[in-house]
């Protein structure tokens, strides 16, 4: 299942060799800052680390520019007409805007004039980290595919559904382990007096 998240940074349309440019940065890599995490919830924060998208990238798969996220008005697609890139900042993305489609001069105008001020990213996270900082539950993904970049109106954060069951299999996970730590102390405190001492398996 594939997640949606947005990052109001850099997003620039310049001339360049007599074509239009479209680049922005799709995802940032989390630094320690507020800005470079995402907010899914009173208690959850969503992170990515460097490299995550570095394995799917290795396989130059087809990713595409959207005009917030619409299927009807793709801006570009890779190899041919877009570049996706990540490096020690994050996901990159670089397309060639066609301003003979109308919607792509709409693009430019409301880029221009700082209508649209950020990008979002169509996402599928395959390995995860879970932590705890305080009262917030942190995932770091690790390791995602990206299928879609796209500069967008800012839109409201929610914990998707996806989120949340990667949230769930962490809860039960350590459930898990907390159940099993309470067993073995049982375990312990009643080992026989010789001083053997018996440990729980599987």
């Amino acid at each position: 299942m594939e997640d949606i998240r947005y990052c109001e940074a850099h997003l620039e349309i310049r001339a360049e060799n007599g074509q239009t440019i479209l680049e922005g940065l799709a995802s940032p890599v989390y630094d320690g800052s507020a800005g470079t995490q995402y907010q899914l919830g009173d208690h959850q924060i969503e992170r990515f680390a460097k490299g995550a998208f570095d394995e799917w990238l290795a396989t130059n798969p087809e990713i595409e520019i959207r005009f917030n996220h619409d299927d009807t008005k793709v801006i570009a697609v890779t190899p041919t007409s877009a570049k996706v890139w990540s490096d020690e900042k994050g996901l990159h993305y670089k397309a060639e805007v066609d301003t003979d489609i109308s919607y792509n001069k709409d693009l430019v105008k409301q880029v221009g004039k700082k209508i649209i001020r950020g990008s979002s990213i169509r996402f599928a996270p395959q390995e995860s980290i879970w932590s705890k900082e305080g009262k917030m539950e942190v995932r770091t993904v690790t390791k995602a595919m990206v299928v879609e970049c796209s500069p967008v109106f800012r839109p409201a954060y929610k914990s998707t559904a996806c989120f949340m069951r990667d949230r769930d299999n962490w809860i039960a996970q350590e459930k898990m382990i907390e159940n099993r730590k309470k067993v073995q102390a049982i375990i312990d405190s009643i080992s026989a007096p010789s001083g053997t001492k018996e440990t729980l398996t599987d």
